[in-house]
């Protein structure tokens, strides 16, 4: 468990696991809550949400413990748009340049007859598969 110590109303240490010794206190982390609180430290608790975009993080200290909240959101519809916009671009980029290094040679070849229009296509299909939009 993780705590956190708690100074005129604000937290100076934490989050983090209780400290063995303090202020000359031996087995300090197996003092009970309640001595812990007299001591000024709290339990601290995580309350994670649910989101895609994390939108920052909010602490409030109770008489009982420190209340950590993560605040999330789910992206706007311009953002999910920018998303896949980025995705089908970079699936381009990566089709442009494997479409160069493997099936342009193979174009070529077969406008000079070298190679089959067959084997070309195919190329292009491969790379296809490869990369799916």
């Amino acid at each position: 468990m993780r705590y956190g110590y708690v100074v005129d109303g604000a937290v100076v240490k934490g989050p983090k696991g209780l400290p063995k010794a303090w202020k000359n206190i031996s087995n300090f982390h197996n003092l009970s809550d309640e001595e812990l609180r007299n001591h000024g430290w709290l339990p601290w608790r995580l309350v994670e949400a649910s989101g895609q975009v994390y939108e920052g993080t909010t602490v409030e200290i109770t008489a009982t413990e420190i209340v950590e909240t993560q605040q999330f959101r789910d992206k706007t519809a311009e953002e999910l748009a920018a998303d896949e916009a980025n995705r089908i671009a970079e699936i381009d980029a990566k089709r442009r340049a494997d479409y160069a290094a493997e099936a342009d040679g193979l174009f070529f070849d077969y406008q000079r007859g070298d190679a089959t229009e067959a084997e070309w296509l195919a190329k292009v299909e491969e790379i296809k598969v490869r990369h799916p939009k």
